[in-house]
């Protein structure tokens, strides 16, 4: 992002592998959430709760994507 660049059309989606989902919750839970706009020095965090159905070590990956609002670029994060 550019010097005081915003990032419009954010979105963060997690990408679970097999054997891996979103845990039931009191507030239901979207592998995907929209952040809108965000303006340099934003923090806007995400989190989720997962549950594997065995035991085992797992890789979870996190992707972003975005509009940079001054060059008009997608970022991929």
């Amino acid at each position: 992002m550019e010097d005081g660049g915003t990032i419009t059309d954010g979105t963060a989606s997690v990408i679970l592998p097999e054997g891996v989902s979103l845990a039931k919750t009191m507030t239901p839970q979207s592998e995907q959430v929209s952040y809108g706009t965000i303006k340099k020095g934003d923090y806007v965090p995400k989190s989720w709760i997962v549950k594997a159905s065995k035991s085992g070590l797992y890789e979870l990956k996190v992707r972003f994507e975005g509009t940079d609002k001054i060059t008009r670029g997608i970022l991929k994060i």
